[in-house]
């Protein structure tokens, strides 16, 4: 019966420790680690839903950022440069 109790009180314990960390809001200044087209997207959607550890000012630099960062990976993943060709006239 005792340790019943005890493995119920771990467990309780345990969830509680793991669901508050759980439910704690992201970095938005971590560095981009990753420099996949996919990636940066999940980034910009993350900067536009915003974070309460940022104020109104920091989170449009976060969004301008990861503007860019769309930008740069996806151009990379689709094999162009960031210079578009020229149009040409006929």
């Amino acid at each position: 019966m005792k340790t019943t109790r005890l493995f119920f009180a771990v467990v309780v314990f345990c969830f509680s420790i793991f669901g508050a960390k759980a439910s704690m809001p992201v970095n938005p200044d971590r560095p981009y680690s990753e420099t996949t087209c996919s990636y940066a997207i999940e980034r910009l959607k993350e900067a536009v839903a915003g974070s309460p550890l940022q104020s109104r000012k920091e989170q449009q630099r976060t969004v301008q950022y990861a503007t860019e960062q769309v930008e740069r990976a996806c151009l990379e993943d689709a094999g162009r440069t960031d210079k578009p060709p020229k149009p040409q006239r006929k």
